[in-house]
């Protein structure tokens, strides 16, 4: 598959795979039909499927994937995953997932969150938080948190132009845009990363 989410959870030792686009295997050698790879190009599959695999060494199933239900958000491409931690009595985390591409071509900005569990089966239900953000609907762009914020930053817009706006969201449902032209300029596919522990008095 192409262009799924991932995220890695529980401190590193647990791996989630999200949606994107699949097709069928076919003969990677010279001698594969070009019928063959024309009819996999259609039969390319936009997916909501949900994956995981348990890293923990000494584990019966460590690095065995396992399918989860499907998730109730449209399947989809080009989007964004994240794990931020949520405030409560103890530390608890949650998978966000963020706009992307349809497989109609259009370009979305719903966002949905998922409250990450102990046990075999860690996605049990997702929340849609917001079925239009404020940010512009956009597919291959950059997103990251840190001390439970969200970031989304650049990507491009259903004309496939390139984006260079940064909004930043505390509780996904919600957002304030901090810089509308970066000087990095605009980008589509790119990555991003936060460096060290924020603080909740920082924004970005």
């Amino acid at each position: 598959r192409a262009f799924f989410g991932a995220v890695a959870f529980r401190g590193g030792q647990a791996l989630l795979v999200l949606g994107g686009v699949r097709q069928p295997a076919i003969a990677a050698d010279d001698e594969a039909p070009a019928q063959d790879m024309a009819t996999s190009a259609l039969l390319r599959e936009y997916v909501n499927d949900v994956w995981w695999a348990d890293l923990a060494t000494g584990t019966a199933d460590a690095a065995r994937w396992h399918q989860l239900a499907d998730a109730p958000w449209t399947a989809r491409a080009g989007f964004q995953a994240v794990v931020r931690e949520v405030p409560n009595s103890t530390v608890v985390e949650e998978v966000v997932i963020m706009g992307g591409r349809l497989k109609d071509g259009d370009v979305i900005n719903d966002v949905w969150a998922t409250t990450l569990q102990a046990g075999a089966a860690p996605v049990s239900g997702w929340q849609l938080l917001t079925g239009s953000a404020d940010w512009a609907p956009r597919a291959d762009f950059a997103a990251t948190s840190g001390a439970g914020d969200v970031w989304v930053l650049g990507g491009s817009d259903r004309f496939d132009i390139g984006l260079m706006d940064v909004w930043w969201s505390s509780d996904g449902h919600t957002w304030r845009e901090l810089v509308q032209a970066a000087p990095w300029g605009p980008r589509i596919g790119a990555a991003a990363v936060t460096v060290g522990r924020l603080n909740k008095n920082q924004t970005g």
